[in-house]
Formats: structure tokens, sequence, C-alpha cells
């Protein structure tokens, strides 16, 4: 990747579960004067890579293709945090459609994200064909030079489900692996629209072999009347009604960590970060001040003033006030990614 400073440091990869205070962190990093940091860049577009070489017109209509919880999120006007687009005021509404990009990243990045994408719309269409992962290490570095950035950072939302796709973009980026307390993560997840919708699309792969949201074709033929109401068909907001188990979420959670196990363990120590979601909030000054060295950018004084002051906290074992049943079935649920946790040495 060429950069705005020939000696800025490798990328980095802010990656977690969902719902471990990922956003948290892009928001503290963005206030950083050196640090562009991309957020949720890969959790809004549809198909984050496909293989081979694609021209520039290619790859901007990929960025622009949302995934489709988030396009019924957005078409049922249900409100998301992450979900910062100005859909009351701004070029693009339900109606017509949101662009990947314009819906949860440019926003983070600008306070007039039409504009921001009329500019990358001029440009990056023009781009030589080259394969998907040089176009998008070109696409960070124009956002790093546009915006006056030299340490690049991509955080998107439960991107653990994904870090081999990033790995392959991102060949010699530095990954951080923020991580949360298990029923607490699952427990956060059961509140989040976005997250329902995928801890039913993952029951759906465990009972059909394939998700519907992906796989129009699938056979949902004797689906649970509770899945049914989660198809991409029949999805309203009234779907968020439906209860859903807690171990459910943990499930998978669990998985998450397992299926990235061998990314997570392939990494070089000197490449890969853990970094505790409690410790984080008990301790901002003292871990971010570890993150900044293990990126490679200064831990400004008042940088950390204002990135520590920006934690949210009282939100650390809020799984220990479930009744005692739904609290012990959640911990069982979440044993198999605790494992992972301590096989790769991140819990202690």
């Amino acid at each position: 990747m060429s950069r705005i400073d020939p000696a800025a440091p490798p990328p980095m990869i802010v990656t977690g579960t969902g719902r471990c205070g990922s956003t948290m962190v892009s928001e503290m990093l963005s206030q950083h004067p050196d640090v562009l940091s991309v957020s949720e860049l890969f959790a809004a577009v549809h198909v984050p890579l496909i293989p081979g070489e694609i021209s520039g017109a290619r790859f901007w209509e990929l960025l622009g293709v949302l995934d489709p919880g988030f396009a019924e999120l957005v078409r049922h006007r249900i409100p998301v945090r992450e979900i910062q687009y100005p859909l009351d005021r701004g070029r693009f509404t339900p109606e017509t459609g949101v662009p990947a990009l314009s819906l949860l990243t440019l926003p983070h990045l600008t306070d007039d994200p039409d504009a921001l994408y009329d500019e990358l719309a001029a440009e990056v269409p023009q781009w030589a064909i080259a394969p998907a992962e040089a176009q998008y290490r070109r696409f960070f570095d124009h956002l790093a030079r546009r915006l006056g950035r030299r340490v690049i950072v991509e955080r998107s939302g439960g991107s653990l489900r994904m870090l081999g796709t990033l790995l392959r973009i991102f060949p010699d980026a530095r990954v951080v692996h923020l991580h949360r307390d298990g029923p607490d993560t699952a427990l956060s997840m059961s509140r989040h629209p976005a997250f329902a919708i995928g801890a039913q699309a993952f029951e759906m792969r465990r009972l059909l072999g394939a998700d519907p949201w992906q796989d129009a074709g699938t056979d949902v033929s004797g689906l649970p009347e509770d899945l049914a109401a989660y198809l991409p068909d029949r999805f309203t907001a009234d779907s968020l009604d439906i209860p859903i188990p807690l171990a459910r979420y943990g499930r998978l959670w669990s998985t998450l960590l397992l299926d990235a196990e061998p990314h997570l363990a392939g990494l070089p120590a000197d490449r890969l970060l853990a970094l505790n979601y409690q410790d984080l909030v008990a301790d901002p000054v003292r871990c971010l001040t570890g993150l900044a060295r293990f990126g490679g950018f200064d831990a400004d004084a008042r940088w950390l003033r204002a990135a520590a002051g920006s934690v949210r906290s009282g939100r650390t074992g809020t799984a220990g006030a479930l009744p005692v049943q739904q609290r012990r079935e959640l911990h069982r649920s979440c044993l198999l990614g605790q494992s992972v946790l301590h096989r790769l040495g991140h819990l202690v």
C-alpha cells in the first residue's frame, strides 16, 4: 500500500464479535489527528471481496450494495445507533435506498457525507483494473490522503467473521482483538436489531445448512415461526418483538470466536494485541497508551484526555443481574467461546 507518509506504520484492524466496545474504540481513534478510523465498511457492504481483478467502476458498484440485513433495517426505519447518515435530510432515503458506503462509513469521517460521496464517485470509477484487494488498499490510502491522516485503521462491527478476508486485503496489518465477557456481550447483542437478525440467521444456517439472507434459493419449508418471521421477505419492525433465547446469542458469540481462532492464532506476537473491554473501561488511559504504541502513533496527552473522557462505563457485569436459570443457560452457551479466549491467551 502506498501511503501519505512512507514512514507510516502498517494499517491496523480492530476486530471483535460485535457489542464488545469496538464502536467506542473507533470513535476514540477518530479523535486522534493522525488516525483515519474507517468504521463499519465491511459490515455494510454486501459482498466485501470478489476473486480476480476488477475495474474501478466495478469496485465502486461493490461499495454501493448494502448488506440485506441493514437494508431491511433502513427500509423499515428501525433505529440503529451506528447509522449516522441523515436519512431525514440527506440525498438518500429509505425509499431511494442508501449506498453501503454512505450509510455507516462516510458519516463517521465527515459532517457532509454526500459531498464526500460525490468526490469519491468522480474518482474511484476511473481507477485501472486491479485485484479487489488492491482496490481496497488504494481506497483506504485515498481517504487517508484526502483527510490528511497517516495511520489507517479499519474497524467493522462483528468483523471476526471476516477476519480472513480482512487479512487478505491488508496482509501486513496489525490486529487488535477487542474482547468482552461472553454473557455480557450476548446480552448486549440481544438489544441490538442488527444482531437480532444475525442471531436468527445463524440459527437458520444451523437448521437449514444455508442462510436465506445470503442465498435466496434456500428451502425454508418447515422453519419454526419464530425464525420464519425473520426471513428477508417477511421481516418487519414487529419481528423484533419476538423473543429470542439469550443462549442463541451466546452460541453466536462462541462460534464467531471459534471460526476466527485459526486466524488469530496464526498471527505473530508483534502483530496481535488482545484488548479486554473491562480493562479499557476501568483504565482507559493505560489501554489507549498501549493501543497507540502498538499502532505506531503518539499517545498525545490531549487525545488521551478526550478519548478517555468518552468511555461509557457501567456496562460490565450486566449479565449477572439475569434470573438464575437464564444466567446458567447463557453461561453454558458461552463456554466454547471462553475456551477459545483461554487457548489464545487472551484471558488470564
